[in-house]
């Protein structure tokens, strides 16, 4: 079991909801894992990349297992089982909704619409992620971008922190000023999310300047599109035949690096232990 969390260092937009649900889709289409992915945040954006509920008709049904997730099911069914004593790892699977049936499954956002009622279930999501730890290899969090207490813990409890970064010298700078601050002792990947070739902060440039390894998921318009449509996991599967030199596929092999470190780093930590 490894928990992997993806996180930003600012408040604006950076791809990092994106990224997350990419490295899960290449993960579960590359390897043999069960994982879990799963968001701290309100918004529907996990969802939003693999399901439209407006059209059903896309490659991906012909793989994916049925919706198990009922009324009463969800995050909201799963925090009261959790608050019961009745949710074990077993069971995780009975709250999600797959998208490679066995592979890929999604843990769906909270439904209501009660801010008070979204932060008592918040800090309940520790307490998920452990129990779901004993049934999936990877648990994939994409986590809230203000590091409140309970998304300490979580942060604290991963494998590997995947840091998103914008090609900024400000946001830089707040990177190196403040990644021990992320998690102690944790294994960070840096990556550059929306990535513009045309900036003067390229990938060389930038892994002199952090004096580190970086990788990067570039701007596509495409990929965006697609994600916004529930077609994710289409995307993944089509444009892995694409030419080398297609912008689809130079996309698909950078999230495939980033996919391979994380891989790496939670093999490495294994054998230390």
């Amino acid at each position: 079991m490894a928990i992997i969390t993806f996180w930003s260092n600012t408040e604006k937009e950076t791809g990092q909801t994106l990224t997350a649900a990419a490295v899960a889709t290449n993960m579960a289409i590359e390897h043999n894992f069960r994982i879990l992915l799963l968001s701290t945040t309100i918004d529907k954006t996990i969802e939003n990349c693999f399901w439209d509920l407006t059209s059903q008709d896309n490659l991906s049904k012909q793989i994916v297992g049925t919706n198990r997730v009922g009324i009463g099911n969800g995050l909201e069914g799963l925090v009261r089982a959790a608050e019961s004593g009745k949710a074990t790892s077993d069971t995780i699977p009975d709250y999600t909704k797959p998208v490679f049936k066995e592979r890929l499954e999604v843990l769906p956002s909270y439904s209501g619409n009660s801010t008070e009622e979204f932060i008592k279930i918040r800090k309940k999501f520790i307490d998920i992620i452990k129990i779901a730890s004993g049934y999936y290899d990877y648990i994939i969090v994409d986590i809230d971008k203000r590091i409140t207490a309970d998304m300490k813990k979580i942060l604290d409890i991963s494998d590997v922190v995947v840091v998103n970064l914008k090609q900024s010298k400000r946001i830089l700078d707040s990177y190196i000023k403040n990644k021990s601050k992320i998690s102690e002792k944790k294994s960070i990947i840096p990556v550059l999310t929306k990535y513009d070739k045309r900036s003067k902060f390229t990938i060389k440039n930038v892994s002199r300047y952090l004096k580190e390894e970086i990788f990067k998921v570039p701007y596509n318009t495409l990929f965006f599109e697609t994600s916004e449509e529930g077609q994710m996991a289409d995307y993944f599967l089509k444009m892995r035949r694409a030419r080398p030199e297609d912008e689809n596929a130079i996309l698909i092999d950078d999230v495939k690096k980033i996919t391979d470190k994380i891989i790496y780093k939670v093999e490495e930590k294994k054998m230390r232990r």
